[in-house]
């Protein structure tokens, strides 16, 4: 039987200092659906157990807020409003993994699973092994002259929802109530059974029939925006006029095959609400991937023939060493007199995406116009433990290619490289370009710790009215050691991209 965790959750944030910025979700009240099936007399005790722990924490929140104040050299504690946070467990493939309605994917801050682990990222399914801890959305443009990102990291900057207007000024800009039971994650399968597929959103992938456009075994829908100013983390004097007016619709595809299994295939689509061009936009894939049994064991490498940023063990671990990877399927669309020389050297030959056709009920690979490539990522970049962006500059200039700090854009190699330890760790591949103790430089290129990581592309355009679609796969390999899970994670991304390129073909790929 499919287990789905469906948990609407009210959340309170807070930050201080430049620390790690991870907010934990407040848990309130939940419902647990297992298979469709409902215990309705336990829902009404387990209603009346949790408005109960409501009122507890209501009156938590007011106490804490009117002693909590901190004044002076150390930024004042902000209590985020609430807001309603769909989760969902999709157990379909080889991953157990977390999808949630506010920009968050691959977390459980609740602990919803009991595991004693806020991890939402599980490979194999049924090991127990986490090998991502959370994931999230960066989103980066120029506004009114000043860099802002919309981001997703620990807590979020999103708000679940539609926005329901368009072709105005970012403040005048309205979104529907995201409080709504409807502001859900929705998940579907080849049962096309449930109440979500019955209730499968207007707005999502149909056939030509009307039905939910059901292509892999299981998938995902959810939609979020950035127009609640109240969600940002930082004071406005360091990170002004946030919010963008971008609404992302964002699915995921489960394949339970040979290898495809091995994959989850992200779909984010962003639409500028807005009545203003964003000409230097940025969208990036973050993630804290925690590759146990040891997440201070982690290393990172980025593969730039594959367009994948990943993580794996500096030393051997267990019999069955893990690793992770983020790879750029397919990037936003931009016209060839809009990017750098060196992005057009590597991408002029990606002219090729793909397009839902409701006829044939699947993902149509389609030629672009002349003088249109598909950028794929042109950076990737990590920080390890409490080293976080501190606010939206310099999540900009990281997302760019940039130093943090200085905004000059990254000329060296390892950590100094616009694509953060590039090489291939199974050759030992350059200087300092492949991390871990075999590294001829030593010192910080060959510490391992746990690691932040993501991978971003652009500079793309969204124009007013108009969205840029961009395809992400989040691979997990295992090996008899750590490098030979390498190799097989190489191996498994060429058949994800290969599926992928040819538009999600039935039946799968042979192992």
């Amino acid at each position: 039987m499919k287990t789905i965790n469906r948990l609407p959750a009210r959340s309170a944030s807070a930050k201080a200092g430049k620390g790690r910025r991870e907010r934990e979700e407040n848990l309130l009240r939940f419902v647990v659906r297992k298979g469709f099936i409902y215990n309705q007399f336990a829902a009404r005790c387990l209603m009346k157990k949790y408005l109960l722990i409501l009122i507890i924490a209501i009156v938590g929140v007011i106490l804490f807020t009117n002693a909590f104040t901190r004044e002076g050299t150390t930024k004042k504690i902000r209590l985020r409003k609430p807001d309603i946070v769909d989760l969902v467990f999709v157990n379909y493939n080889n991953w157990s993994y977390v999808m949630r309605n506010n920009g968050s994917y691959m977390y459980d801050p609740i602990d919803a699973d009991h595991n004693n682990n806020k991890a939402g990222g599980e490979f194999p399914r049924g090991s127990g092994i986490t090998i991502v801890y959370a994931g999230g959305v960066y989103i980066g443009a120029i506004k009114d002259g000043v860099p802002v990102v919309s981001e997703t990291e620990f807590a979020t900057e999103f708000q679940p929802g539609r926005i329901i207007n368009s072709g105005v000024s970012f403040g005048l800009l309205k979104a529907e109530n995201p409080l709504s039971p409807s502001q859900q994650v929705y998940l579907i399968d080849r049962t096309r059974a449930g109440e979500d597929y019955h209730n499968w959103p207007e707005d999502a992938l149909r056939d030509q029939f009307g039905n939910p456009a059901l292509i892999a075994d299981a998938q995902t829908w959810a939609v979020f925006n950035d127009i609640d100013t109240s969600l940002i983390s930082e004071p406005l004097s360091e990170s002004p006029n946030p919010g963008l007016g971008i609404q992302v619709t964002m699915e995921s595809y489960a394949f339970n095959a040979p290898k495809i299994g091995d994959v989850v295939y992200f779909r984010f689509i962003l639409e500028n609400k807005t009545d203003t061009p964003y000409s230097q936009t940025y969208f990036g894939a973050w993630s804290d991937p925690d590759v146990r049994p040891n997440a201070a064991n982690d290393l990172l490498g980025t593969d730039t023939s594959r367009g994948m940023v990943f993580a794996y063990n500096n030393t051997n671990e267990t019999p069955n060493d893990r690793v992770v990877g983020f790879d750029f399927l397919q990037g936003p669309v931009v016209h060839t007199s809009q990017i750098p020389q060196r992005d057009l050297n590597r991408y002029q030959n990606n002219r090729t995406v793909l397009n839902y056709d409701p006829e044939q009920n699947r993902f149509v690979p389609e030629i672009l116009d002349a003088n249109l490539i598909v950028l794929g990522p042109v950076t990737s970049f990590s920080f390890a433990g409490s080293l976080d962006p501190v606010d939206n500059m310099e999540r900009y200039n990281l997302m760019r290619g940039a130093d943090r700090t200085t905004g000059n854009m990254k000329s060296g190699c390892g950590l100094d490289d616009y694509f953060v330890f590039r090489g291939n760790p199974l050759t030992e591949q350059g200087t300092c370009d492949v991390a871990g103790s075999h590294n001829p430089l030593g010192g910080i290129y060959a510490t391992a710790a746990d690691q932040r990581m993501a991978i971003a592309t652009g500079p793309f355009a969204i124009k007013a009215g108009e969205s840029q679609e961009i395809w992400v796969g989040v691979v997990g390999a295992s090996g008899n050691n750590r490098l030979d899970a390498v190799a097989n994670l190489f191996a498994t991304d060429d058949i994800a991209q290969s599926f992928f390129d040819a538009g999600f073909p039935s039946p799968a790929p042979p192992e």
